[in-house]
């Protein structure tokens, strides 16, 4: 039996850049950030899909911002959207990749394990 490695991976600092300050970000400027409009953003809140800090999900008219992990996880959200995927289901992966970043989730880091982990995620869906 092969033995698997666990190694949790680095975000290239090109992704960290943008969102690394402990300031939040407001709501229109992370629609502006993740390339989405307002209305998608304030969508995806509604759904539950992102949640901008203390806030209801379901209020909208009131201001909003994003800490920098929900921010990242907002903009990893976009990209997995234009890349075809379902927004509920492209959330759950950006949360997933936020856990790898941040050392909480360890994935095997040959191609057979990749290939396992994720075909066993879309079995779950």
């Amino acid at each position: 039996m092969t033995r698997v490695e666990s190694h949790p991976v680095e975000p290239p600092e090109s992704e960290t850049a943008s969102c690394s300050s402990p300031a939040p970000v407001p709501f229109l400027l992370m629609a502006q950030q993740a390339g989405i409009t307002p209305r998608v953003l304030n969508h995806w809140v509604r759904r539950g899909y992102v949640a901008p800090e203390g806030r209801p999900v379901a209020k909208s008219g009131i201001p909003r911002s994003f800490g920098p992990d929900e921010a990242r996880i907002v903009i990893t959200t976009a990209r997995l959207v234009r890349a075809g995927f379902r927004p509920e289901r492209a959330a759950e992966i950006a949360r997933i990749v936020g856990q790898v970043r941040a050392g909480r989730l360890m994935l095997p880091n040959d191609e057979v394990g990749i290939r396992i982990y994720l075909a066993w995620s879309i079995d779950q869906s």
